[in-house]
């Protein structure tokens, strides 16, 4: 395990530890499975998969347009006004990308 900053700082805990076995991967969220991914009921499937126990969702930017789908999802008030934000993971991914991509809306 790796110790966090400091002297007498408790141990982090192992990923496994943290991250839920269930997560919604958010791929689904892009032009390559429908034509215009922000006509998805976005809202009403995040909202869905909090109220079933799902509390992780999986993004990227190669994931098209996902993460400002999944962030507005996540901002909508039929989510926010029943699921507070410290409840859940946002898991996604860095490193390559790529400063044009046309699947993204400002």
């Amino acid at each position: 395990m790796h110790e966090g900053a400091g002297s007498g700082s408790q141990p982090r805990p192992q990923l496994h530890e943290v991250i839920p076995p269930l997560v919604l991967g958010t791929a689904t969220f892009n032009t390559q499975y429908v034509a215009d991914p922000f006509d998805l009921p976005a809202a009403s499937i995040v909202s869905r998969a909090l109220d079933l126990g799902v509390n992780a969702f999986d993004t990227s930017p190669y994931y098209g347009p996902s993460e400002t789908i999944l962030g507005n999802a996540l901002a909508h008030p039929s989510v926010t006004s029943r699921h507070a934000r410290e409840f859940y993971f946002l898991v996604t991914k860095a490193g390559r990308i790529a400063g044009d991509d046309p699947g993204r809306r400002a």
